[in-house]
């Protein structure tokens, strides 16, 4: 007889495709159905009595709908969103305020180099013009020994100078 009631358990007992199919239906379908229900009685609610104090009923009807169904999602979909931005904003103020002297201090270096390099610039300058004029006269006697240039000019039309 045990052996007959094993079999007969495992005969019944209910696969996971059943299982499934089962919490499916409860935990899925039936409280969308029962929330389509509640929207079409709002809606039946609303829609059916023509008096004007109907009319103001239904207006706060629709405003609880909107509030519930639309503004408190956006809240909770822009929370995080907002969150992020302002833990951004404060992480860049902190990285501004952690790198603002040591760039301040590179600002100041760099200007300083600049101005050096200026001053040499100008130093190398002058003693290139001092130089240049220093042997100027020497280069005018050591041109005597250029071989002299042609000019265009003195070429003449048929090649020959």
């Amino acid at each position: 007889m045990s052996a007959e009631n094993s079999v007969s358990d495992k005969s019944q007992r209910e696969t996971g495709a059943v299982i499934h199919r089962r919490e499916s239906m409860r935990q899925i379908y039936l409280p969308f159905a029962l929330g389509l229900l509640l929207l079409l009685t709002m809606l039946l609610i609303v829609a059916l009595p023509s008096a004007p104090i109907w009319r103001i009923r239904a207006q706060a009807v629709a405003d609880w709908t909107v509030i519930i169904l639309c503004l408190i999602p956006i809240v909770f979909c822009i929370l995080p969103l907002f969150m992020l931005l302002a833990m951004s904003v404060w992480g860049m103020n902190r990285v501004h305020s952690s790198t603002e002297r040591p760039l301040r201090k590179l600002e100041n270096l760099s200007a300083g180099l600049a101005t050096r390099i200026d001053n040499v610039s100008e130093y190398i300058n002058q003693k290139t013009i001092d130089t240049s004029s220093t042997i100027e006269p020497v280069m005018t006697m050591i041109s005597a020994f250029d071989t002299p240039q042609v000019t265009d000019e003195e070429v003449s039309d048929d090649g020959t100078e």
